[in-house]
């Protein structure tokens, strides 16, 4: 007798009907079986090649994107350390951009350039890549068109509130063209600094014109000064340093033994002078129409035009501003919180405070106190102390001169100090001071 025993088939001869099945299939003479044969393989070839078309697009495009943004974030940031320079920043982009581009595009027409307000960096690709498989139903190639944008935002647009003190300086050395230049570059800054969307972090600036005296207007005049203004015309509304030495070089708020003294000079101050203090606002139609309106008179009390710079920033009056004006604590500045700028974490402050300082004269005019020289470096050295970033800008001033020497003392460092020496120059100091508040971004 012998055993019975399962044969189970391997996987081999399982497979061989299938084989089978499939040689026969491909050597059938038959017509009909032929034909389809040959519809299944062109069917099977196609979907293959589009699909590797279509691959090839997507890596290209991919590349694209990425060599675009890379191109744009490289200029943004040359924008921002070159003084403006567009198209130095433009050749930036470009040479970023043809070491990080695909090169399965066939036909690259990539531009790149200034765009929004001024305050934005665009690459712009319209290429094309090689589709041989897909050519076989008429589509030679397909289209790569991609759009990229590094926006200069401000710091406040990335988690941090921003406070800019703007102190310009009104003198009659600043008339004729230099005030037409200060005007514009000072409008670029408020454009560019003042944000649109105010709910989250908040951008503001206070505008502080200066010459012989601060004019504050009759709505602060008696708060600061414990007297009471005059009829309307009447020089009431100008001030100048504290009568108290304790408190001269300090941001303490105005009250007993530490009110300002009142302006009485010959230059003509009133209530409803152009040239008026505007506290902390992100208004910029307030803010612009200001500047628009400043006009030249007096000597140069540069030290008064940085005491109220500080002042406007100082949290000690709060209760001195309007509401909506009233100056963020500086215990914010040393408060650090991570925010996603750009796809990456950054630790940024919660708060930046910063005085521009500009003037183009000599610093000729004190009431009380030390020369005005002296007094500025103090209430500068005061100021930084507090966190408060410096930035200054002379204008036209001889190098080696006082003024010259204390408005570099009072800048922040090296980088934050500016000599113009034409009104090109000034308007590209203000809007280099403007992109360096600002952090670049991509917009998406």
């Amino acid at each position: 007798m012998f055993n019975k025993q399962k044969v189970r088939p391997n996987r081999s001869m399982r497979s061989q009907p299938i084989k089978r099945l499939m040689c026969d299939f491909a050597h059938d003479r038959k017509g009909a079986v032929a034909i389809m044969f040959g519809l299944m393989l062109v069917i099977v070839f196609g979907l293959t090649g589009a699909a590797i078309d279509y691959g090839r697009a997507v890596n290209a495009r991919q590349a694209t994107i990425n060599a675009l943004d890379s191109a744009v974030l490289a200029a943004g940031r040359a924008l921002q350390v070159n003084g403006g320079d567009v198209s130095a920043a433009i050749a930036v982009a470009e040479k970023f951009y043809e070491q990080a581009k695909s090169n399965n595009l066939t036909i690259d027409n990539t531009t790149f350039g200034l765009t929004g307000d001024g305050n934005a960096i665009e690459g712009k690709t319209a290429g094309t890549v090689v589709s041989p498989f897909l050519a076989f139903v008429g589509k030679s190639q397909l289209d790569i068109d991609v759009t990229a944008t590094a926006i200069l935002a401000v710091d406040g647009n990335a988690g941090t509130n921003v406070e800019v003190a703007l102190m310009l300086d009104t003198t009659g050395s600043m008339g004729g063209t230099k005030m037409v230049d200060l005007k514009e570059a000072a409008e670029d800054l408020v454009n560019i600094v003042v944000w649109d969307d105010q709910s989250t972090y908040t951008s503001r600036i206070a505008l502080v014109p200066f010459a012989d005296y601060v004019n504050v207007s009759d709505t602060y005049f008696k708060t600061v000064t414990n007297k009471n203004p005059k009829k309307s015309g009447d020089r009431t509304s100008c001030v100048k340093e504290r009568d108290s030495s304790t408190y001269r070089y300090t941001d303490v708020a105005p009250g007993s033994g530490k009110y300002f003294a009142r302006y009485t000079g010959s230059s003509d101050c009133r209530p409803k002078s152009d040239n008026i203090l505007v506290p902390l606002t992100s208004d910029k139609t307030v803010l612009t129409n200001a500047i628009s309106k400043l006009r030249t008179e007096g000597m140069t009390a540069g030290h008064l035009g940085i005491n109220w710079a500080w002042l406007t920033l100082s949290p000690k009056w709060d209760t001195i501003w309007p509401t909506s004006s009233r100056p963020a604590p500086y215990s914010d500045i040393t408060t650090m919180q991570t925010v996603n700028v750009g796809g990456q974490d950054l630790e940024v402050q919660k708060l930046r405070k910063i005085a521009v300082l500009m003037t183009d004269g000599y610093f000729n005019r004190k009431y009380l106190g030390s020369n005005s020289n002296t007094q500025a470096k103090a209430l500068c050295d005061a100021m930084k102390q507090e966190g408060v970033e410096v930035y200054s800008v002379v204008f036209g001033l001889s190098q080696g001169s006082s003024a010259h020497q204390t408005m570099s003392h009072c800048a922040t460092s090296p980088d934050s100090f500016y000599d113009a020496q034409s009104g090109a120059d000034l308007k590209a100091a203000f809007r280099d001071i403007a992109l360096k508040i600002s952090i670049l971004r991509l917009s998406q």
